[in-house]
């Protein structure tokens, strides 16, 4: 074991590592994923969503990828208003994953070979609602522990302050409203693209918070503060946008009829895109950061 082992006192070196290697991989998952839709629609199979892709051979990739974004954003968290934002979204993603899309009874008939129900024009299947309902209980007793084990151990080294607290209830009170939502039907058809919209306005949030901070903290990376402000600000009014626009259309249920079938797809590969930017900016200023917790 050498001396900037991340488990000895002098791990800077190896601590700075690890974090560069979870922002890489974040930005791995997004080429993943991405990697795993273009392949698909490549093939023929009728997308009309990236979170179609739960239906598809894909379907692994999709989970595993949203997964692997989760961990990196909680791994990620610090005390910042900014990284409780990503805290927040990286809860959220897991519920994307777990939860499937509700899609209309012709496209889950195209990708599955079987339709909705009589009488119904969209659904999720049955047996994916039965497999959503077995890994979202899974994620809340984990969820729950890691926030009860947040908690002892900041206790444990006297870091336990008011806002770790506040933030504590907060981050539980998702869980809580998740739980009990999770018992009604209508969580079967809102669940997966409420935990969308949700993950995207924290994005958003996350951007906005950090391009107001920029002009006063400073950057840590290459580029002044302002440029880093100003795109930041930028990123942050699109993702919102985009976000709003998108969960308009989709409850508007009108889009298709003028923006074409696969108009959803195309909103998500914008956000997802977006996302990607917000995350190689993020990426470029603290790669010298070897403590993600400090700020």
């Amino acid at each position: 074991m050498t001396r900037s082992d991340a488990l000895r006192a002098g791990g800077g070196t190896s601590s700075l590592r690890t974090y560069r290697y979870v922002r890489l991989a974040l930005l791995a998952s997004v080429v993943f994923l991405s990697v795993a839709v273009t392949q698909q629609i490549a093939a023929g199979v009728p997308l009309r969503s990236i979170s179609a892709l739960y239906y598809t051979p894909g379907r692994s990739v999709f989970v595993g990828a949203l997964f692997a974004v989760s961990l990196a954003l909680v791994v990620l968290a610090g005390r910042s208003r900014r990284r409780f934002l990503l805290l927040l979204a990286g809860m959220t993603t897991p519920v994307i994953a777990l939860v499937p899309p509700p899609l209309p009874s012709g496209e889950m008939r195209a990708l599955t070979g079987s339709g909705c129900p009589s009488g119904l024009d969209r659904c999720p299947p049955p047996e994916a609602t039965d497999a959503a309902a077995v890994g979202v209980l899974s994620y809340l007793v984990v969820a729950a522990l890691v926030l009860t084990a947040s908690i002892v151990l900041a206790a444990a080294a006297r870091t336990l302050d008011l806002a770790l607290v506040v933030r504590t209830v907060v981050a539980s009170a998702l869980l809580v409203s998740l739980g009990a939502w999770s018992a009604y039907p209508s969580f079967d058809y809102l669940g997966h693209y409420a935990a969308a919209a949700l993950f995207f306005l924290f994005i958003a949030a996350a951007a906005g918070v950090h391009s107001a901070a920029l002009p006063e903290e400073g950057t840590r990376g290459p580029g002044s503060a302002r440029f880093h402000s100003i795109v930041n600000g930028v990123l942050s009014v699109l993702i919102s946008g985009v976000d709003v626009a998108l969960v308009l259309l989709v409850l508007s249920g009108t889009a298709e009829p003028v923006l074409g079938p696969q108009w959803l797809l195309i909103g998500e590969a914008v956000g997802l895109g977006l996302f990607a930017a917000f995350w190689v900016l993020q990426t470029v200023e603290n790669w010298n950061e070897s403590n993600a917790a400090a700020h």
